[in-house]
């Protein structure tokens, strides 16, 4: 736990700024820091933070476990919404690492000296060297060692490592995610009134989804009453798919690797046998028997789980006249909307006899899920939490949830147009 010295810091600074005390709502589970399972919160304060962002200041701590030693790392985190560059930066982190992970598909951008970058690499190159002008690189060069900024599906987070207790270095942080927001919304903002064509690409590939993609088709063109009404159609025919066999057969054989790498000292019992290579041929038998179903029954469950969602959402858009857009180009063209969080799916359509654009942010199985019905490219928009029970999302669900977003929007106070 942090020190009363620290704690009490903390809410002495909250207070003096103004700021509410907690973190005003649960955190958004995002990001290398955000991510964490271990994260415990130990103080926070939330409002309009010095410097103009409206956010959450906080004390943490997460573990890390290596060669059995558990790790306990503190951090002092500022935590800012900043929806409106989800379309052209899925992910983007300056200077040291806040969490302890990185995302796989990360790559490293040098703008200059002694100034890191990570970003994903669908980010559109010429966007991102205008983001990192040569004033906002200059100042990243002069940020402490112990300094990082991520900003990960619309979430930036600014942290120092330690538990900060400094007053000015407090405020210090607060205005640095100021004016690293600042700087994500300007360049966002500036892209979408231009036409939003910097999006950034989807280059996450899910093998399990391009598997499921083709036996969609084989489904049959009803109206599926929820995400889980085709799946024992979808289990049957994943199983006999030649994708999922072949993928099977690759994850089987990298599983056989791993584990035979990693129980390697077995060769030396092996070896020391009457005949040792009957000996290892047996012991690759009963592994192959072990891995070989274990993983065809995840490769199969996960097709077929894929393939019912995807079935049932095409269902729907059909039913209803909607056309379904690609989730980054949409966050991109709409940066000024004031999106909830990261778009998952995307419909276009009528909605209430007016268009509109329906988004969600999940399947309503994670708390925190939204649901928002969005009419014009800087709105309004109206948002409600995506809850839904077993075995899933149903049309049902989503007609409740359009109509009470239709019944929100209609209702309303008018706003004076943005400029």
């Amino acid at each position: 736990m942090a020190g009363t010295k620290e704690a009490g810091a903390l809410s002495a600074f909250a207070a003096a700024s103004g700021l509410e005390a907690g973190t005003g709502g649960e955190l958004p589970d995002t990001g290398a820091l955000l991510g964490e399972g271990s994260l415990k919160v130990e103080g926070a304060g939330h409002g309009e933070l010095p410097g103009g962002a409206t956010g959450t200041i906080l004390h943490c701590t997460y573990e890390t476990r290596s060669d059995d030693r558990t790790t306990t790392h503190r951090r002092t985190a500022v935590v800012v919404k900043v929806p409106a560059a989800m379309g052209y930066a899925p992910y983007l982190l300056f200077g040291a690492l806040v969490g302890s992970h990185l995302p796989a598909d990360a790559k490293k951008w040098e703008p200059a000296p002694d100034v890191r970058v990570l970003a994903d690499r669908g980010i559109d190159e010429g966007w991102l060297t205008e983001l990192l002008s040569p004033a906002l690189t200059e100042w990243l060069q002069r940020s402490p060692d112990d300094w990082g900024a991520e900003y990960a599906d619309g979430v930036l987070v600014v942290a120092r490592e330690s538990a900060i207790t400094d007053r000015d270095d407090l405020e210090g942080l607060c205005g640095d995610a100021a004016r690293i927001a600042t700087a994500l919304s300007e360049e966002a903002l500036e892209a979408s009134e231009a036409g939003g064509g910097k999006a950034a690409k989807n280059t996450k590939v899910n093998r399990n989804a391009q598997i499921a993609a083709g036996i969609v088709g084989e489904l049959g063109a009803g109206n599926p009453a929820d995400v889980g009404s085709e799946l024992p159609a979808a289990s049957a025919l994943a199983r006999r798919d030649g994708g999922t066999i072949g993928r099977t057969i690759k994850l089987t054989i990298l599983w056989l690797i791993g584990i035979n790498v990693i129980g390697g000292g077995i060769y030396g019992l092996l070896l020391n046998l009457g005949d040792p290579l009957r000996a290892v041929l047996i012991y690759q038998v009963i592994l192959i028997a072990i891995v070989a179903p274990l993983t065809f029954r995840s490769v199969s469950r996960s097709v077929a789980t894929i393939a019912s969602e995807e079935a049932f959402f095409s269902a729907y858009a059909r039913a209803n006249g909607l056309t379904p857009l690609e989730p980054l180009a949409f966050a991109a063209e709409y940066a000024d909307a004031n999106l909830p969080g990261k778009p998952v799916r995307v419909f276009a359509g009528s909605f209430g006899g007016r268009p509109g654009v329906l988004m969600t942010t999940g399947d309503g199985r994670t708390r925190g899920d939204q649901i928002a019905l969005v009419r014009g490219i800087r709105g309004p928009i109206a948002t409600t939490e995506l809850n839904v029970s077993a075995p899933g999302i149903s049309a049902g669900d989503l007609d409740a949830a359009v109509e009470t977003l239709v019944l929100d929007l209609e209702t309303a106070p008018a706003e004076p147009a943005k400029a």
